[in-house]
This record gives structure tokens, C-alpha cells and sequence, in this order.
């Protein structure tokens, strides 16, 4: 089925746990709170500075690419509500724009949510879950909003079989700090289907000792087996004069909808 981009409203089929490939996925507006910056450049004239963001999801759109000025002004210049790539498209366009014609200089900042190393079809896949999950948001007790999302795949050309893991930030109404979904799913090059759905990745993380809390676990990579590769920061040991600022890794085995420990939980305090 054609992944060419378009921007459909019309409402989705009913939520399958496989899926093929749909453009119809119904869409359901986030009004407030945190986006995840998918894609960003910093573009400068002397005494001049001005951030491009692509903002996945958007505050009020799926996606939206903004303009964030000195004096914290944001502008959004395009958005849309049906598919990212629209999205990917403009700020490349935006940023050209900004070099050509208004004389900036550019700089792209590190991608640290993985979206824009995406295929277009894993893309495709990513809005039509994402699209789900911001409508069960909406219609949750209490409701809840997906605040940012990380995304690694096995196989990022998506030439093959592949297995992609979408790790999603939610704030539930109310709530001080937000909570994570990783969802794995196989991938065929038809059809995708779902591996597991991981709540609060943290909790399937060893603590390298008793005293060390996992703060943060987020995903790194994944491989076609289904080894989810996961980076942590732990509070480390507690002294009067210091607190150790510790990073670490696991790798997680996740099939048959749940993970298992593939390998230790190295930690490295410094």
C-alpha cells in the first residue's frame, strides 16, 4: 500500500493489535503542555538567534514546526494532523529559506528522538499509533496527553523485515511527572504487528545495588530479535559531601508481550 503523504481527515478502522497500513487514523488535538523536539536548528545573524523546532506531537497539532524567537515568542509556521512527514519536509524547507534568503546561518541540533533517522513507512507507522494514543487520551479517566516520543528501529532503511520500539511520554491529568509506554512492534513490510507494550520501562531495569534508584530509561536501540537496548541514569551513593551522577545499560529480551533481562545492568558513576 502507497505511503505518499497526504493529509487525510476522515476517522480510522477500530484499533487492531495487527495493523496494516491506514492514512485514514483518526486525529485528536493536544491543546497543552511539554512536545518533544524531533528536529531542531539554531539559525543566527550577528545579535540574532532564532530555534527551528519540528515539534512531535505538536501543543495543538500532530505535528508542528515553530519558530521559538530571543524573546521566547513562538510562532508556528506549519502544522498537520494526519502525517509528520508534511512536517519534516517544512522545516528543511524553513530552514533553506532562512539561509538563501534571510542571510541566517544554520546549525542542527543532535537528534536525540530518533524520528527523523525513521524510514517513511516506520513514519507512517509511528503517526498511526501516535494518532491512536493521543485519542485514547482523550478519552481516558483521568485523561492523559503524550507529552514526547523516542523512537529506534532495527532496521532504519526499513529494507527488510524490521522491529521498531516507540517509547511514549504521558502526563496524566493532575500528575507532577510524567510516566512512559514502550511499545514493540514487528514490522513485515505489509503488515505490523505488537510485540509488547512495556509500562514504565524503569521497572524492568535491575538497580545495580539496593541504593541505587533508576531515575531514567530510555530506549537506544533494537535488533531484529527483539533486544531492546536501553540507557538509565541512577542516583548513585549519597555522601554528605556528593551525589555520584551514574549512567548505565541493559539490554532487554521483549517477546510473547512482556521483557526479560538479556544482559547485566552496567553502571558507571562518575
Amino acid at each position: 500500500m502507497s505511503l505518499s503523504q497526504h493529509r487525510d481527515h476522515r476517522p480510522s478502522a477500530p484499533a487492531l493489535l495487527k495493523n496494516t497500513l491506514c492514512a485514514c487514523a483518526v486525529f485528536a488535538t493536544i491543546t497543552t503542555g511539554h512536545t518533544a523536539d524531533a528536529q531542531e536548528f539554531e539559525c543566527s545573524v550577528p545579535g540574532e538567534s532564532r530555534f527551528i523546532r519540528l515539534e512531535l506531537p505538536g501543543q495543538e497539532h500532530l505535528c508542528e514546526v515553530a519558530v521559538t524567537y530571543q524573546d521566547q515568542s513562538r510562532r508556528v509556521m506549519w502544522y498537520a494532523n494526519n502525517e509528520t512527514m508534511f512536517c519534516s519536509a517544512k522545516i528543511y524547507e524553513l530552514r533553506a529559506k532562512y539561509e538563501s534568503e534571510w542571510g541566517f546561518e544554520c546549525t542542527e541540533w543532535l537528534d536525540t528522538d530518533g524520528i527523523d533517522k525513521l524510514s517513511e513507512r516506520h513514519r507512517a507507522i509511528l503517526d498511526q499509533e501516535l494518532k491512536k494514543l493521543i485519542n485514547s487520551g482523550l478519552n481516558a479517566t483521568p485523561p492523559f496527553r503524550v507529552s514526547g516520543v523516542k523512537a529506534v528501529a532495527s532496521n532504519p532503511l526499513n529494507l527488510a523485515e524490521s522491529t521498531l520500539a516507540l517509547q511514549y511520554f504521558i502526563l496524566d491529568e493532575g500528575a507532577d511527572q510524567p510516566r512512559d509506554i514502550t511499545h514493540v512492534l514487528y514490522d513485515d513490510g505489509r503488515e505490523w504487528e505488537s510485540i509488547a507494550q512495556l509500562d514504565s520501562l524503569s521497572n524492568y531495569i535491575d538497580p545495580a545495588t539496593e541504593s541505587e534508584a533508576i531515575t531514567s530509561a530510555l530506549v537506544s536501540e533494537i535488533t531484529d530479535a527483539g533486544v531492546l537496548s536501553v540507557n538509565t541514569t541512577v542516583d548513585g551513593p549519597q555522601t554528605d559531601a556528593s551525589n555520584a551522577s551514574c549512567q548505565g545499560r541493559q539490554t532487554l529480551l521483549v517477546h510473547n508481550g512482556a521483557a526479560e533481562p538479556n544482559s547485566p545492568h552496567q553502571v558507571l558513576c562518575q
